[in-house]
């Protein structure tokens, strides 16, 4: 009897069994995102002509300790709804290299502390102009590469800015 009542003990022990530990691999999102149009004067090369262009000023902060973190992407959409839905309606702005889909600001290593960070945009995802009186959504997501897997950290609050 005593070896029934052990063989149910650990029958049940190990029919409770924990499911195997997966990690999670996940980065931290970006914090407190804002876009307001700005203009930046710039002296031209060689003269003492000045121009000022008009610009969106984003600023957001980010701490990103993960080991396999690389940089931010920025999206940036039209509407809002394109902004929020997660089937790709969106555009990643293209990376400094002019390749789509990289870490729009890549480079990055992992973080001992929070950092704030500033982009200047001038176009839109195709290269093109913004247009004045034109309202863009934009939020920002941290960008990684873990065993083999792109990683990406939920988006960032979104904002919206008239150009």
């Amino acid at each position: 009897m005593k070896r029934f009542a052990a063989f149910c003990i650990i029958l049940l022990l190990a029919s409770c069994g924990v499911e195997a530990i997966n990690s999670v691999i996940d980065l931290n999102t970006p914090l407190g995102l804002t876009a307001r149009v700005t203009n930046i004067a710039y002296q031209v090369s060689g003269t003492t002509n000045w121009v000022t262009n008009k610009t969106i000023r984003i600023v957001f902060w980010a701490f990103n300790d993960e080991t396999y973190f690389e940089g931010f992407q920025l999206y940036f959409a039209d509407n809002l709804s394109d902004l929020a839905a997660r089937a790709g309606s969106y555009r990643a702005l293209p990376s400094f290299n002019g390749l789509t889909n990289f870490p729009t600001y890549g480079g990055q290593v992992a973080m001992t502390e929070s950092k704030k960070f500033t982009f200047f945009l001038t176009n839109d995802t195709n290269y093109r102009p913004l247009i004045g009186a034109k309202s863009y959504y934009i939020h920002v997501r941290a960008y990684g590469y873990n065993l083999n897997t792109s990683v990406y950290s939920m988006p960032s609050n979104p904002t919206n800015v008239t150009f």
